[in-house]
């Protein structure tokens, strides 16, 4: 089980590289391919069909923490290797707040 959390906090984490505190507004790196109007549409629908969902903030607080620490490399496109590294060390509180949400923990610091 605390594999499978794991992996969806992983793959939350590369689905959010977003910008400017939008969690579907795309990037923050000025080289990278932007959403499309529907699929920014798409997220926003999402993100509101899922706002009563037990778990959202902390949730919405692993985009949040995966956008500020995005790494653009010099040709303005997202370091993958260097966000995840910064993601690791900058997001863990964030990280053990949704595991421990998921996992409807009552000792979660």
């Amino acid at each position: 089980m605390f594999a499978r959390i794991t992996m969806l906090v992983a793959l939350v984490a590369v689905a959010a590289g977003c910008g400017g505190g939008d969690p579907c507004a795309g990037s923050p790196c000025p080289n990278d391919t932007r959403p499309t109007q529907q699929q920014y549409q798409d997220c926003v629908s999402r993100h509101q069909a899922r706002m009563n969902d037990r778990c959202n903030a902390q949730s919405v607080n692993i985009e949040l923490c995966a956008q500020q620490n995005t790494v653009c490399n010099s040709s303005g496109k997202t370091d993958f290797s260097a966000t995840q590294s910064r993601y690791s060390t900058n997001c863990k509180q964030a990280t053990d707040a949704l595991i421990c949400c998921l996992l409807s923990s009552t000792a979660c610091r």
